[in-house]
């Protein structure tokens, strides 16, 4: 369906982002997250006005139909009732455009359902609009051709799908992480003895992880449940299962890891679905902690260390092999410590270069 025309007056510089998923603090996941950095940073250190629509579950009534507004560093976020009818979301961010002229539009494909979003941002001809591409699955499934929308990718992993599905040339925009904060963390704890997992739920392999703890009752686990609102449901369920496993501890959402990096002696990242960044491994690495990955999606690029790399990712003894090599051989553990630190420290992973790389695609 056409979008009827939109007068833009194009003063300052703003940027409408929407989403037909939550926004933190209702969701947590690193998308959320590095979505925040970056749009908060155009805000604070570039003086891009920013204004966020979202869904939320949590609904209060305002006018002629239910949101909440609030502001978050500077951004002002819109929460819309969460609704699988498209139609009626898509009028929704057709108001608030109006009502915000915007210069610039961005939105974020999440899943299979948004082809609708890819379509509805690609009918604008007189605002450029641009869109955050996190999953590549459903690239397989479909083809669009795209007129006006310029795709940004999450990582190498995502630009390579992108380009293969769809035969689009695409800039990549980092999850910035927050390397000043990261880096002043102490990590000089001396009681460096768990394996931990981030986000215990399927996608992230949570079974997989079971069975690593399970085969290696000797090392103490750390489960730290996840940030994702659609993985809360999972939370209990992973509470009542590793009561009954002596060497797991679960733990809740952490936003600040510090104590936990002072724990960790090795991350693990059993993912068994295609991850196009994970923001864990390069976290865990800066603070010289090395992460044993599946081979999924980006996450060999990531840790950039073929030993940490398990192909046969769907199999517990496959990781705990692994594990044993790492953790009973010194020498090993430090050279794996160092190349992870060496391999998280760089300029791409910066909120600086990331938010410099967004601005240069906004004005071009």
């Amino acid at each position: 369906m056409k979008n009827e025309k939109i007068k833009i007056i194009k003063k300052g510089k703003k940027i409408l982002f929407f989403t037909n998923y939550f926004f933190y603090p209702e969701e947590k996941g690193g998308a959320q997250i590095s979505n925040l950095i970056l749009l908060s940073s155009l805000k604070k250190l570039h003086n891009y006005e920013v204004t966020i629509v979202c869904v939320t579950e949590n609904k209060e009534t305002k006018g002629s139909f239910l949101y909440s507004l609030e502001f978050l560093n500077g951004i002002k976020i819109i929460r819309i009732p969460k609704t699988n009818n498209f139609e009626y979301f898509r009028e929704k961010i057709l108001f608030y455009i109006k009502e915000e002229q915007p210069k610039y539009i961005i939105s974020e494909f999440f899943s299979h359902n948004d082809e609708n979003i890819l379509s509805f941002l690609d009918s604008f001809n007189e605002i450029k609009t641009f869109c955050f591409v996190r999953v590549v699955e459903p690239l397989f499934e479909f083809k669009i051709n795209l007129l006006n929308t310029k795709l940004i990718a999450n990582s190498d992993f995502t630009r390579d799908a992108i380009k293969e599905t769809l035969n689009i040339d695409t800039e990549i925009i980092y999850p910035p992480l927050m390397f000043d904060c990261l880096l002043k963390k102490t990590n000089d704890f001396k009681n460096k003895k768990k394996i931990t997992f981030i986000n215990p739920i399927p996608e992230k392999g949570v079974d997989v992880a079971l069975g690593i703890a399970k085969l290696l009752p000797e090392e103490e686990f750390l489960f730290v449940l996840g940030g994702w609102k659609t993985g809360q449901k999972n939370h209990n369920s992973i509470k009542e299962i590793c009561v009954d496993i002596e060497n797991i501890e679960v733990r809740e959402y952490q936003y600040d890891l510090t104590q936990i990096f002072g724990e960790t002696k090795l991350l693990i990242v059993p993912s068994q679905f295609l991850e196009t960044f994970n923001r864990s491994v390069i976290e865990f690495g800066l603070m010289g902690i090395p992460a044993l990955v599946s081979d999924r999606g980006n996450l060999k690029y990531t840790v950039d260390q073929i030993f940490l790399v398990v192909e046969d990712y769907k199999n517990p003894m496959a990781y705990v092999d692994k594990i044993k090599k790492i953790l009973s051989d010194e020498i090993m553990y430090e050279e794996l410590s160092l190349k992870s630190k060496e391999n998280s420290v760089k300029e791409k992973y910066t909120k600086k270069y990331n938010v410099h790389k967004l601005i240069e695609l906004l004005e071009k």
